[in-house]
């Protein structure tokens, strides 16, 4: 179960004290790490693993990451990955996405 779903039943005021944004700015920031996602695969070949985390849940791993800098080991249990994976959405995942540039 992606952890995102969890948070579809939380009211407006609810969503933006536990992930620090509205859920208006949650979806745009979704929509915005799709599309950077998408022009970032354009001139790679397909294959490969699947991502464990889906977008949803990686931009909601990094706002949490940021806002409560808890440990990449407890995030891991939080989201079902290892540490080590935790890790890797942070170096390589949305932490590099920016809608600003």
């Amino acid at each position: 179960m992606r952890k995102v779903d969890k948070f579809e039943k939380i009211n407006e005021e609810n969503f933006k004290r536990i992930v620090g944004v509205k859920r208006s700015t949650f979806e745009v920031m979704v929509n915005e790490y799709k599309k950077a996602e998408e022009e970032r695969k354009k001139g790679h070949k397909k294959g490969g693993r699947k991502p464990k985390l889906s977008k949803e849940d990686r931009v909601l791993f990094m706002l949490e990451y940021y806002r409560e800098y808890r440990t990449l080991y407890y995030m891991g249990l939080d989201y079902g990955i290892s540490e080590g994976q935790a890790s890797k959405e942070v170096v390589n995942g949305v932490g590099n996405f920016s809608p600003f540039t």
